[in-house]
């Protein structure tokens, strides 16, 4: 399970992701964000897991060398397209045999990819690849732009706007760590999401001048109060 939160401009590119992960009924916590090797990309996703197609494609990307985004969104594609199926038809043959022994069926896998960061052209970008689609079409998302992907869409990405536009509150500039923090504890506090989003998060910010991480490790802030950094405060276009 997962909550996802980005924004766009042209001069950068910021994402936020929680660790929850749940199989079934198993529940862990993986780190969701990761870079890819040699570049100013990075790949995240939302839904099914599929790490090891993940890594697979990590790992193709880097020992090939591949630098520039077209030749990286055909590699995720032709991957993730091969490995979805195969999910399919895995969990047709599971549910068969729990019809038979009257187990719960597993949903339909699904999923959603997002590749962000800045090309070789010095472009920002934020691209998303979906299941529903076999991968095929590559939705970007426009410079000056919150984003927002999950279990439940339809409440992070306006949760997502809302808790942006009113830290910028009219200013020049955000704090894109805070925003993070707090846009995703609204999440954690809701009864529909609670269950399925929860600290820590990881968030990243992609500018010509360097990749800045960071991690919010909880909300529980009598534990730990959330801490901003000046280098997360990012000055709007």
């Amino acid at each position: 399970m997962t909550a996802i939160i980005g924004f766009i401009d042209n001069n950068g590119v910021f994402v936020a992701a929680d660790r929850r992960r749940t199989n079934g009924i198993q529940r862990d916590l993986a780190k969701k964000i990761f870079p890819i090797i040699g570049s100013k990309i990075y790949i995240t996703s939302a839904g099914s897991e599929m790490d090891s197609t993940r890594n697979k494609v990590i790992s193709e990307i880097t020992k090939n060398k591949v630098t520039n985004l077209k030749d990286v969104v055909t590699v995720v594609q032709r991957e993730f397209s091969y490995d979805f199926k195969l999910l399919q038809q895995e969990i047709i043959k599971r549910n068969e045999e729990r019809t038979v022994t009257g187990e719960p069926l597993e949903k339909e896998p699904e999923l959603e990819v997002i590749l962000f960061g800045i090309d070789e052209n010095q472009n920002t970008f934020i691209f998303t690849l979906d299941s529903d689609d076999d991968f095929i079409n590559i939705n970007k998302k426009a410079a000056n732009t919150v984003y927002g992907t999950g279990t439940f869409d339809n409440i992070i990405q306006p949760r997502a706007e809302k808790y942006f536009n009113h830290l910028k509150n009219g200013k020049q500039s955000i704090k894109l760590d805070e925003w993070a923090y707090v846009t995703m504890k609204d999440f954690v506090g809701r009864t529909l999401l609670k269950e399925t989003i929860s600290f820590p998060i990881d968030y990243v910010l992609i500018i010509s001048e360097g990749i800045f991480n960071g991690v919010h490790p909880t909300d529980d802030e009598t534990i730990f109060a959330p801490q901003y950094i000046e280098r997360f405060n990012y000055e709007l276009t």
